[in-house]
C-alpha cells in the first residue's frame, strides 16, 4: 500500500491483477548456485556447480539465458573446453585510436564492437570459495549475481558477514544464490536479512497480504530479532518530503505507532 499511495489508479490495476492467494513472479533464473571457482587456463576464475556457469553451451546462450526464455535446458560442450563469449564495444578518436569502453550500441560511428569468443580449460583439482576471488580475477561473462561478494571491512561489509555467519551465506529469501545485498526497512532502519540482487530487486512491490513468499519473508523478516540498524538509514529531506506526501494520499500514518516508540 506503501508503494502504490502516490498512484492509487496505479494501486487498483495492481490489485486487479494479483488474484488472492497468487505469489509475485519468480525472478530466479540461475540453473543453480556455484560450489567453487577454479582457475581456468586464461587466468580468470570461472563459477563451478555441475558444471561450468559461466560457460555458452553448444546451443549458442548461457544456461541462464535458456531457463529464463523457458527453453529446452542446453547441452553442455565436453569438459576440455567450455566455449566463452563477451561484447566488447570501445570510443575511438578520428585517428581510430581507443580511448574507453563505451555503452553506446554500434550506430554510434564513434563506437567500436568485437565479439570476443575463447575457450577455457579447467583442471580437475578442487577450487576455491568465490567469494574469496577479487573482482579483476573473476571471470567476466558469468552473471554478477552469481559471484558472492569480496570481503570487506566496510560498515556494509562487516554487516553482511555477521548475517553470513547467524543465518548461512546463501539469499533469505530464494536459498539458491549468494546473499550479497544486506535488506533493510527503509522507515525504521532495521536490518532485515541478506538477499541476493535477484531477489532484492522490487522486493517491496509486493502487494499479498501471506503466503507469497515475499510476503512472507516481510512479514517476518529473519534478521529483525537482532536489532541491527543499517548504517546509512537516516532518511534525507527528500524522503521525508515524498514520506509525508504519501501520507496525505493514504490518510493515515502507518508509521504513527513506530514514530512514537523511544
Amino acid at each position: 500500500m506503501w508503494v502504490w499511495a502516490l498512484n492509487p489508479s496505479g494501486l487498483e490495476h495492481a490489485l486487479a491483477r494479483i488474484r488472492p492467494g497468487g505469489v509475485c513472479t519468480n525472478r530466479q533464473t540461475a540453473p543453480e548456485a556455484p560450489s567453487e571457482a577454479v582457475l581456468g587456463d586464461d587466468g580468470r576464475f570461472h563459477l563451478r556447480g555441475s558444471r561450468m556457469l559461466c560457460s555458452i553451451p553448444e546451443r549458442g546462450m548461457p544456461e541462464w539465458v535458456a531457463l529464463r526464455q523457458g527453453r529446452e535446458r542446453p547441452r553442455s560442450e565436453p569438459l576440455a573446453a567450455w566455449r566463452h563469449e563477451a561484447q566488447l564495444r570501445w570510443w575511438v578518436d578520428e585517428e581510430g585510436r581507443a580511448l574507453r569502453s563505451a555503452s553506446q550500441t554500434i550506430t554510434d560511428p564513434n563506437v567500436r564492437e568485437l565479439m570476443a569468443v575463447w575457450h577455457v580449460t579447467v583442471p580437475d583439482d578442487a577450487g576455491v570459495d568465490p567469494g574469496s576471488v577479487l573482482l579483476p580475477q573473476r571471470c567476466p561473462v558469468a552473471p554478477a549475481y552469481l559471484w558472492p561478494p569480496t570481503r570487506s571491512t566496510s560498515p556494509i561489509g562487516m554487516l553482511r558477514s555477521r548475517l553470513a555467519q547467524r543465518f548461512g551465506p546463501r539469499c533469505s529469501l530464494c536459498g539458491v544464490l549468494p546473499g550479497s545485498v544486506v535488506d533493510h526497512d527503509h522507515f525504521d532502519g532495521l536490518v532485515r536479512g541478506l538477499l541476493c540482487a535477484v531477489c532484492n530487486t522490487g522486493l517491496e512491490s509486493c502487494l499479498h497480504v501471506d503466503r507469497c513468499p515475499r510476503a512472507v519473508y516481510l512479514n517476518d523478516p529473519p534478521a529483525v530479532a537482532l536489532r541491527l540498524n543499517y548504517p546509512s538509514a537516516r532518511k534525507t529531506v527528500k524522503e521525508l518530503r515524498h514520506a509525508e506526501r504519501r501520507i496525505a494520499a493514504l490518510g493515515f500514518d502507518p508509521f504513527e505507532l513506530l514514530r512514537s516508540k523511544p
